[in-house]
C-alpha cells in the first residue's frame, strides 16, 4: 500500500483529534438512527434561555511571528546547487560534523559551529555563536553526515530560531560533495567582523504558547513521539493511547529515512501531512502552523520533524519542553484512550456509597439525543456536541455540582470508532479547566461488541 495511503489510515485512529459536524448530517458511523426531526428529549438540554459560551474554536490563535515559509522542494539542495553559491560567495557553509571530520577536509570556507547544549530557547547564545563566526544573515548551507541527523536538524532549528531566513541543508551531506569530486579544504577560514540585523522568530513555542494554541484555527499539534505504529484498523500508538495533549494528531517521522542522507522526499512529507487528520474526509489544512513535541528536550523526533516539516514548505515550531513539560505535576489538561472495561471500572467506583463526589468519574454521550434515548451505556448523560458547545459549564453544573476538574475523570464516547467528536469535546473541556479527559475509542459499538448492557429511555423521558 502506497505511504500516504497508510498514513491516511493511521491518522483514521485519531478520533480524539478531531470533530464530527456540529449537527447532525448523512455520515457512514456517526448518522443517528432516526430522523432529525425527531424532537429531542427533555431533561439534560440547555433550555433555550441558558447563556451560549464561546465555541472553543470561534478565533484562530495569533501564532508570534515564525520563519518565513520556504518554498516546497528548497531546503534540500544538491551539491551542485551548493558549489556556485559557495564559488560566488552567495552564501556560507556550516560544517555539524565533529571536529576531527572538519579538520580532515571539508567545504570552501566552512564553519564548524559548536552550538550550545538543547536548553529550551537560546537566541541570544546562538546568536552570539553566529557572529563569532562571521554569519549574521544570508544564506546558510548546513551539511553533516548520514546517521548524524539529530544535530543536522537541531541546528537547522536553532538558526532559524535565531533569525536566519534562508537556510539550506546539502542533500547527502559531506560524503555527496565527495562524490560529486568537487573542491574540499582544510584551512580554518579567516573570519570577518558583522552586526546582527536578522529580526527574531519563534521556531519553539513555549508550553504557555501550547496552552492557548491547541484545537484553535490555523494550528496542528503533532505528537511525534510513537514510531513503527502505521498500518491499518485504526492502530494507536502507544504513548499517544496513554496519554496526549487535547487536540494532537500522531505523526510518525521516522518514516521519511535519515534527515541527513539523500533520501529525504520534500514532496512525500508535504503529501502526508495534507492526508493528516481524525479521517480521511477530515484533513487539516495544509496551511496550518504545524507544532511538534516529542517525549521531551532529549527526544530527537522533534526536531528532526520540524526539519521534514519545513523541507516540505510548511509552517513549524516545536515544543521543546515536550510531554515531559505538559504533563508534569498534573499542571495541564491530557487525554487518554480506555477500553470499556476501565470504563465499567470507573462507573461501578463513582456509585460506591462511599465515592467523593468531588473526585467521581462523569461519563458523558456525545451522540444525537434520539440515539441517546435509544441506547446508552449505564451512568451517561447525554449531551449531543453541537449542545454541549453551547452549554458546557451549565450541563456540568446540572449533573456534577461539586466535580474537582482538575482531578476528576471525564469520560467521552460517541458512537464507534469512526466517530470523532470526541476531539472537539476534550478540546472544550481542557479549555473549561478539566484535565483529567478519557476517550473511549470504541464507543456504543465497542460496548456492544464487549456483550456489555446498555439502557433506553421512552420516547417521552428525558436523560437520566
Amino acid at each position: 500500500m502506497r505511504f500516504n495511503v497508510l498514513l491516511a489510515t493511521a491518522c483514521l485512529y485519531l478520533l480524539t483529534a478531531s470533530s464530527c459536524a456540529s449537527s447532525p448530517s448523512p455520515r457512514s458511523a456517526d448518522k443517528p438512527l432516526s430522523p432529525p426531526g425527531t424532537p429531542p428529549m427533555t431533561g439534560s438540554t440547555v433550555p433555550a434561555a441558558a447563556t451560549p459560551a464561546a465555541p472553543a474554536t470561534a478565533m484562530p490563535v495569533v501564532v508570534p511571528l515564525t520563519p518565513p515559509t520556504p518554498p516546497p522542494g528548497t531546503v534540500y539542495v544538491d551539491a551542485t546547487w551548493a558549489q556556485q553559491r559557495l564559488d560566488k560567495a552567495e552564501a556560507v557553509a556550516i560544517d555539524v560534523r565533529t571536529q576531527a571530520h572538519y579538520a580532515a577536509g571539508h567545504l570552501s570556507g566552512a564553519r564548524l559551529l559548536n552550538l550550545p547544549a538543547w536548553q529550551g530557547p537560546a537566541q541570544e547564545t546562538v546568536r552570539s555563536a553566529l557572529i563569532k563566526a562571521g554569519i549574521c544573515g544570508g544564506t546558510v548551507i548546513l551539511y553533516g553526515e548520514a546517521g548524524r541527523g539529530t544535530e543536522l536538524a537541531r541546528t537547522f532549528l536553532l538558526l532559524e530560531e535565531a533569525g536566519l531566513s534562508d537556510v539550506h541543508v546539502l542533500r547527502g551531506g559531506f560524503a555527496a560533495w565527495q562524490r560529486e569530486r568537487l573542491p574540499v579544504e582544510k584551512n580554518v577560514p579567516a573570519v570577518k567582523p558583522c552586526t546582527w540585523a536578522a529580526p527574531a522568530r519563534e521556531a519553539m513555542a513555549s508550553r504557555a504558547l501550547v496552552m492557548e494554541s491547541f484545537g484553535k484555527r490555523g494550528v496542528e499539534l503533532l505528537d511525534v513521539r510513537d514510531q513503527g505504529w502505521v498500518g491499518s484498523d485504526y492502530i494507536a500508538p502507544p504513548r499517544f493511547s496513554a496519554g496526549h495533549i487535547p487536540s494532537a494528531l500522531p505523526f510518525d517521522v521516522t518514516h521519511f529515512g535519515d534527515v541527513a542522507s539523500g533520501e529525504v522526499d520534500p514532496e512525500q512529507i508535504r503529501a502526508a501531512v495534507a492526508t493528516l487528520g481524525p479521517r480521511d474526509k477530515d484533513p487539516v489544512s495544509i496551511h496550518s502552523t504545524f507544532l511538534l513535541y516529542g517525549e521531551g528536550q532529549e527526544d530527537p523526533r522533534a526536531v528532526e520533524g520540524y526539519l521534514l516539516v519545513r523541507a516540505a514548505g510548511l509552517k513549524a515550531q516545536v515544543f521543546a519542553g515536550g510531554w515531559k513539560e505538559w504533563s508534569a505535576e498534573g499542571a495541564s489538561p491530557v487525554v487518554r484512550i480506555v477500553e470499556a472495561a476501565e470504563v465499567v471500572r470507573l462507573m461501578e467506583a463513582a456509585r460506591a456509597p462511599d465515592s467523593v463526589p468531588s473526585t467521581r468519574a462523569m461519563l458523558v454521550d456525545l451522540r444525537e439525543p434520539w440515539d441517546f434515548r435509544l441506547a446508552y451505556l449505564p451512568g451517561a448523560q447525554g449531551q449531543a456536541l453541537r449542545l454541549l458547545k453551547k452549554s458546557f459549564d451549565e450541563f456540568i453544573q446540572q449533573h456534577w455540582p461539586q466535580v474537582e476538574r482538575r482531578t476528576a475523570p471525564l469520560i467521552f464516547y460517541c458512537y464507534g470508532r469512526s466517530c470523532v467528536r470526541t476531539r472537539e469535546a476534550a478540546v472544550l473541556a481542557g479549555r473549561r479547566g478539566f484535565h483529567n479527559i478519557l476517550w473511549f475509542r470504541e464507543g456504543v459499538d465497542g460496548w456492544r461488541r464487549e456483550g456489555l448492557p446498555l439502557l433506553s429511555l421512552p420516547r417521552d423521558h428525558g436523560t437520566p
